[in-house]
């Protein structure tokens, strides 16, 4: 079994994250399997941002992630239990990010993990940093 593969697997079975995050709200769980089933598209700039509308609108479909003070991330604060599980989150998550050829900024502690994401070809929000706030979400429901 690859490494990473192995790391995705270790968290979900290991996941100790406890009622630290909500639970989608059931009416908008289609919304979630969408975002959840898509693959982000390769982006190298010449398309413009989303507006703060779209992305306000975006970021109902994605709990716990909030916009950036700038409007041009969103961002979410994981916390764990301790470091082993946050690192085979981090794992988990560079999994999933190379997959998506889309990979977020973040930033770690003993047992927390910020995960900031913004597509940086285009200076803003693009539905790619959507995807992967859902993909991120299903990682931590697991």
């Amino acid at each position: 079994m690859p490494v990473n593969v192995y790391y995705v697997q270790e968290f979900k079975q290991n996941n100790r994250i406890g009622s630290a995050f909500p639970v989608p709200d059931k009416s908008k769980e289609w919304i979630l399997n969408n975002l959840k089933s898509k693959h982000c598209k390769p982006c190298e700039g010449g398309v413009c941002p989303l507006d703060e509308s779209h992305s306000i609108q975006q970021l109902g479909e994605v709990p716990g992630w909030e916009l950036s003070e700038d409007g041009k991330a969103i961002v979410r604060v994981c916390k764990f239990t301790d470091f082993r599980a946050t690192m085979l989150f981090i794992n988990a998550m560079a999994y999933m990010a190379e997959q998506q050829g889309h990979h977020p900024d973040f930033s770690a502690g003993y047992n927390y993990c910020e995960v900031r994401y913004t597509t940086h070809a285009i200076g803003g929000l693009s539905e790619n940093d959507f995807i992967c706030a859902a993909k991120i979400n299903e990682l931590l429901e697991s």
